[in-house]
């Protein structure tokens, strides 16, 4: 676990450097605001569109050389990346870019899921993404200085750095043997995946997920876009927001994950989207970078509610084995629903309904909540039915 957790923060810092503004990247390029928000979106939820393919490949194949071949290509990728001009090329090169990146995340997740025990799966996962947050925030926080100081084209030569050191360490200091794999054919591991599929809680958790997503991603690319156009700030103080928006969530993602643990996965969703949708809806009401600042800093912890309690209830749904396939098919279909919807916001920013985007997308969040608070209820009915003891380690939500 440890040398996945070095890896992925150290390719994470290099995400965060040329991802915190890569909307207004393309604004200054002359992309129209639609296709902005159809390109933040690839970039970000292809990986969960491709997921399934990714999770599949990583059950059944060496994962130690699939995180090594996805994170050297994307170092050449990023490297490319200034060289796109237009968003026919762009678009193109994103799309490489967020296949590989799926390949090691679902990777990097069955990796933390196999390394974990059920009773402190979400803190085991909170530990993964708190060690993501750490290089995540300094790459938010140093993009805005370096755009100002030496242009952009010095974020993706850092990026690109980044990722050839992450594959490098990857290749040293991974083991190459006791990484878990499927020993079943692929067409067994599809007929047991119809057969998980079934189970009621993934159901209500991926349907959940689809919803909450779609919603946020309204709105998403266009978060730092608002900061420049409303609140009228220049690019090291949206850099700076965006950080501490990350350094709030890493500062209490641990915290969430126990409390994941503690009380439920289902619990914490049911709060991430409810104080999402409040918070989505202050954004967009809001008028200076105090207001910024504060909604930025609740919103952290907000955020950290989410992935250990998502991915700890999917895991547990599934076979060791098969652990990033599941996975795979729960992102697959929210980027599937998710990955068009930034549209509807890139059309209502380009028609002058710049807070609109976040309210709209705060109030379709609240689709999310009948099904989450089902799942939330379903889950501590079978955490009292089926809570059983393997030694002295207490087993629920199983």
């Amino acid at each position: 676990m440890y040398s996945v957790v070095i890896v992925m923060t150290i390719s994470s810092f290099g995400s965060a450097l040329w991802q915190a503004l890569f909307s207004i990247y393309l604004e200054e390029l002359g992309i129209s605001y639609v296709n902005i928000g159809l390109s933040t979106s690839i970039l970000f939820m292809l990986p969960a569109v491709l997921a399934l393919p990714a999770g599949i490949m990583s059950d059944i194949m060496n994962k130690k050389g699939l995180m090594v071949l996805a994170l050297t290509a994307n170092g050449f990728i990023v490297f490319l990346l200034p060289l796109a001009k237009n968003i026919e090329i762009l678009i193109a090169l994103i799309l490489l870019y967020g296949f590989l990146s799926g390949l090691s995340v679902q990777s990097a997740i069955s990796l933390v899921a196999y390394a974990s025990t059920a009773t402190y799966r979400a803190t085991a996962f909170a530990i993964y993404y708190f060690a993501i947050q750490i290089s995540s925030t300094l790459g938010t926080f140093m993009s805005g200085p370096l755009i100002e100081y030496y242009g952009y084209d010095i974020l993706y030569l850092l990026a690109s750095i980044s990722y050839f050191i992450s594959a490098a360490l990857a290749w040293i200091i991974m083991p190459s043997l006791g990484l878990p794999k499927s020993n079943t054919k692929l067409y067994e591991n599809l007929n047991r995946l119809g057969k998980i599929l079934k189970e009621r809680r993934l159901r209500l958790l991926i349907i959940t997920v689809i919803l909450h997503d779609l919603s946020v991603f309204i709105a998403m690319p266009f978060t730092a876009l608002f900061a420049k156009d409303i609140l009228s700030l220049d690019k090291s103080k949206i850099s700076a927001i965006l950080g501490i928006r990350n350094a709030s969530l890493m500062m209490t993602q641990i915290a969430s994950g126990r409390l994941a643990d503690m009380f439920g996965g289902g619990t914490l969703l049911t709060m991430h989207i409810m104080l999402t949708s409040a918070l989505n809806v202050a954004y967009g009401l809001s008028n200076t970078l105090a207001d910024a600042v504060i909604i930025m800093v609740i919103s952290g912890f907000v955020f950290s509610l989410d992935m250990p309690a998502r991915r700890a209830l999917i895991s547990l749904c599934a076979p060791e084995d098969l652990i990033a396939t599941i996975n795979g098919v729960a992102d697959t279909m929210v980027g599937i629903f998710a990955i068009l919807t930034p549209i509807l916001g890139g059309y209502l920013w380009q028609m002058g309904y710049k807070r609109e985007v976040f309210i709209v997308s705060g109030l379709c969040n609240l689709m999310a909540l009948p099904f989450v608070i089902i799942l939330s209820l379903e889950e501590r009915r079978r955490s009292k039915q089926y809570t059983s003891v393997q030694g002295n380690v207490n087993i629920s939500y199983q």
